[in-house]
């Protein structure tokens, strides 16, 4: 569309090099209205539940995904204030909000970047500058073509519309950088074919036994979907669960306990 394109490479893991990103593109092309963080570390595929962490893994992840998202921003809000506007854009995860097993550091690093983006929208507004985070689920990569039939069956019927496609990030991308969107800021944008809608509606659950009472899962106490399961099974069995309960695993809790369903 007759705009000018450079490419300048730098080290994230190097706070230096995150300044000099955004400044060598300054001096040469012109101060950034647009910052967007996407960058994310390779030390993810080391990552394992906390009684496993490994210290150096939580510190690459995080000086990736939280650190040099914080430098990069700390040197392009001084261009945009001279222009008076801009646009930050954070790349975050579904992860943020709805941890994935096993991936406890990631899961941390988006959740203080959408932290992140919430402070730099509160603190920049009367800058013009907006700061908001696309939030991807799953999203198609050449890497991933390569799920068995299974497996992708399983990742399919976690979304209500359809598994992402890297354009898809990119159109959320675009539209938050540009000014058709300059009444948004601090938003975090799902993503991800409605995936964290259909897990938090899955936490539902009502059905009526023969004699009559609801028995009600609700979402406030994180029901599990097996748990779901095993009352459905009880109340279609024509039986009410013992004692008005039952057993599950609680998602904010790693004890089994009985919780009161009536």
């Amino acid at each position: 569309a007759g705009g000018r394109a450079c490419f300048f490479a730098a080290d994230l893991d190097d706070e230096a090099q995150c300044a000099e990103l955004v400044e060598r593109p300054a001096r040469e092309v012109g101060p950034a209205s647009v910052l967007v963080n996407n960058a994310v570390s390779d030390a993810i595929a080391e990552d394992r539940p906390v009684a496993q962490a490994r210290t150096p893994t939580w510190e690459r992840i995080l000086r990736t995904s939280l650190l040099a998202p914080m430098w990069l921003c700390r040197a392009a809000i001084p261009h945009m204030r001279r222009i008076g506007r801009g646009s930050i854009v954070n790349v975050s995860s579904r992860a943020a909000r709805r941890a994935t097993p096993g991936l406890p550091a990631y899961a941390a690093a988006k959740g203080g970047l959408e932290a992140l983006t919430r402070a730099l929208a509160t603190d920049y507004a009367a800058d013009g500058i907006r700061c908001n985070t696309v939030a991807p689920g799953y999203v198609e990569n050449p890497a991933r073509e390569r799920l068995g039939d299974e497996r992708r069956a399983h990742f399919e019927r976690m979304h209500l519309l359809r598994i992402a496609q890297p354009a898809d990030v990119a159109a959320a991308v675009a539209w938050l950088a540009s000014r058709a969107a300059e009444l948004v800021t601090g938003l975090a944008l799902p993503v991800d074919g409605a995936s964290s809608t259909a897990a938090r509606t899955s936490a539902f659950a009502c059905a009526r036994t023969p004699a009559g009472p609801e028995v009600r899962l609700s979402a406030a106490a994180q029901w599990s979907t097996a748990s779901i399961r095993r009352a459905r099974r009880a109340v279609s069995a024509g039986s009410r669960p013992r004692s008005g309960a039952v057993r599950s695993r609680s998602t904010t809790s790693s004890s089994r306990r009985w919780r009161e369903l009536t």
